[in-house]
């Protein structure tokens, strides 16, 4: 029997974190295989005598590669509940060169769906060798600054910083962000994240055979196991147990026979 419990992705500032509730499932019974951002889970719930399925779980998900590291992406078990952490490679800034060149014009589907970000100002006298552009992901924001150096009539170098909110930054690429500066004219684009995900999505037509598997492990794992303990008998071994208020050098009591 399928069972319809889905995955739920949450970001943080650092990574995406997958879960989904499986309970009954052991990690050996567990399949997390990526291919190209998409993220398929299996989990096989046995019955009590282990010899037949119970329930099996299900789901698919998308991450974009572009901005997930699946290379170095965990999971775990534990209490029933899968989870998954997938480092982001967003770098915290982003740095764009300005091109000396016309900006591409949005088109309809781009204007009319209002997913992509576009800013335009005028900088008079200024090169686009004197301007600098950073993006910060994490904070949503643009900053635009410079000089323009100084022109006959003027004391000194005119310096300029404008900061921009990205509204849509949900919705929008950031790493495909591109400046423009032409006759005075500044332009900056970020691209929808949606016409970003056709293009993945052409690209991996012509990608076979390029699964990931994502191993599962359980908090159980990373216990000491009994043949790495020291239990001499009448002592305890006092590696594994210091602590502030114990005299490490003095030896434990010896135990009563």
């Amino acid at each position: 029997m399928n069972n319809k419990n889905k995955a739920r992705v949450n970001e943080t500032s650092d990574s995406y974190v997958v879960q989904m509730a499986i309970p009954g499932v052991k990690v050996q019974h567990v399949t997390v295989e990526e291919t190209n951002g998409e993220i398929e889970i299996t989990a096989i719930r046995m019955n009590a005598t282990g010899d037949d399925v119970d329930q099996t779980y299900q789901d698919v998900l998308y991450l974009k590669p572009s901005t997930a590291d699946m290379t170095k992406a965990t999971g775990t078990l534990n209490h029933g509940v899968l989870k998954l952490e997938v480092p982001k490679r967003t770098p915290p800034m982003l740095e764009v060169e300005t091109e000396t060149a016309v900006a591409p014009a949005p088109s309809a589907a781009e204007e009319s769906s209002n997913q992509q970000f576009r800013v335009t100002f005028d900088l008079p006298g200024v090169p686009a060798s004197q301007v600098r552009v950073k993006v910060f992901p994490e904070d949503h924001k643009l900053v635009v600054q410079g000089v323009r150096p100084r022109r006959s009539g003027d004391d000194k170098d005119i310096f300029f910083r404008r900061i921009f909110e990205i509204p849509q930054y949900d919705t929008v690429d950031m790493s495909l962000t591109r400046s423009f500066l032409l006759d005075g004219v500044f332009t900056l684009v970020m691209p929808s994240s949606a016409d970003t995900m056709a293009t993945d999505d052409d690209d991996q037509q012509d990608t076979t055979n390029n699964t990931r598997i994502i191993v599962v492990t359980t908090e159980e794992d990373n216990l000491p196991s009994v043949g790495n303990m020291s239990l001499n008998e009448g002592e305890k071994d006092w590696d594994h147990v210091v602590s502030d208020d114990v005299d490490v050098d003095k030896k434990p009591p010896a135990v009563e026979k």
